[in-house]
């Protein structure tokens, strides 16, 4: 099986969590891309955090958002509490979506409730389209918190970008 590509290796081995815990400290240990992509996606691995890390950041996206929409609420909340925040625009959709339609969030909104800088200022415009009569549960209240909390952010640094002098403006422009 040597010579092989790692994805083609990856899929050819039989991993229970064992052997896939330890290929994954292997391979983090290794800082090696190619095999952090094969083996990250495997369903034997159970914390892909060390993997994730290592993935170009449309790599993690992409698999970030895969994992939000079909993992269950924990290990999607966990995914979403070891990857670097704020979230890009299309998974912080994707949390924002599962928080809304998921009956059986649970862990997942939990998780989500204790990041409050998940959601970036990217994420505005997608919290700002909202209905306003969202649920009066965990849910509709981390959002509407995290749409009150960008929105009072932008509208400090606005206020405070007209007093600045004008060699910072440009820095924040």
């Amino acid at each position: 099986m040597s010579g092989l590509p790692p994805q083609e290796l990856v899929e050819a081995l039989e991993l229970d969590e064992q052997v896939a815990a330890a290929l994954a400290t292997a391979v983090a240990r290794h800082a090696d891309r190619e095999w952090a992509a094969a083996l990250l996606p495997h369903p034997s691995l159970r914390n892909g955090r060390d993997l994730a890390l290592l993935l170009d950041p449309a790599q993690r996206d992409a698999w970030l958002i895969g994992l939000i929409r079909t993992a269950p609420p924990a290990e999607a909340a966990h995914a979403l509490l070891n990857v670097p925040r704020p979230w890009v625009k299309p998974v912080a959709a994707v949390v924002i979506d599962r928080l809304i339609s998921d009956k059986d969030r649970g862990h997942f909104l939990l998780g989500v409730a204790s990041m409050p800088d998940g959601f970036g200022p990217d994420a505005l415009p997608l919290l700002a389209t909202l209905p306003a009569d969202l649920p009066a549960d965990l849910g509709g209240i981390t959002l509407r918190a995290a749409r009150q909390f960008l929105i009072f952010n932008q509208t400090i640094d606005e206020a405070f970008a007209s007093t600045q002098p004008p060699h910072l403006q440009e820095e924040h422009a």
